[in-house]
């Protein structure tokens, strides 16, 4: 694995709550982690948070919403990293990010899931 400057880790979430991991440096994805089992570390009322957020506030970011709005915006960095750790603590993956970061580049973290997906909801 070499970096090209456009180092791209693909996070691919389906709908029975596995991970597969992709690096992509150049045209092509390569899989470095195919469905492997997780636990989503997001309990339903932090990801309804989020929703809430990023759907409902940041539409209307004043008035009433506002504290509520600051309290959640302070979540997400801790909740970023919470979901960074389950998806790369050990293994393949957290190999895959070490080799990219040790190419001196920072890879753009793509995450996807499948329509409908229930992350709050463990397989």
């Amino acid at each position: 694995m070499t970096g090209q400057g456009n180092d791209r880790l693909l996070i691919d979430l389906d709908d029975q709550g596995r991970v597969s991991v992709s690096w992509q440096g150049g045209d092509q994805p390569e899989l470095i982690v195919e469905h492997a089992e997780t636990v989503w570390p997001l309990d339903a009322d932090a990801l309804e948070d989020l929703r809430w957020y990023l759907e409902d506030y940041l539409r209307a970011p004043f008035a009433v919403y506002s504290d509520r709005g600051q309290a959640i915006a302070a979540k997400i960095p801790q909740w970023g990293e919470t979901i960074f750790h389950a998806l790369f603590a050990t293994g393949p993956a957290l190999a895959a990010y070490v080799a990219v970061r040790a190419s001196g580049n920072r890879p753009e973290l793509v995450c996807r899931a499948t329509a409908g997906v229930a992350l709050g909801a463990n397989p």
